[in-house]
């Protein structure tokens, strides 16, 4: 359990480092968060191996009723 909280404080750290850096390039907020979380989850998976840091939880899963079933 203690992981799952370190993995959110993770995130969240990563979410306000994105947010302050935007401010000061004066680029949208939300797109840099998105490019941030997309470059550190692939350094995350390539440094510490796939699904090794909350990138691969049933939490995060979910099914589309319309999308195919593989």
């Amino acid at each position: 359990m203690e992981s799952i909280f370190f993995i959110a404080a993770l995130w969240l750290a990563l979410a306000v480092i994105a947010a302050v850096l935007a401010y000061h390039l004066d680029v949208s907020i939300a797109l840099e968060g998105i490019c941030l979380g997309i470059a550190a989850a692939a350094f995350a998976e390539r440094v510490f191996g796939k699904g090794r840091w909350g990138t691969n939880g049933n939490g995060r899963r979910f099914s589309v009723p319309w999308a195919p079933r593989c």
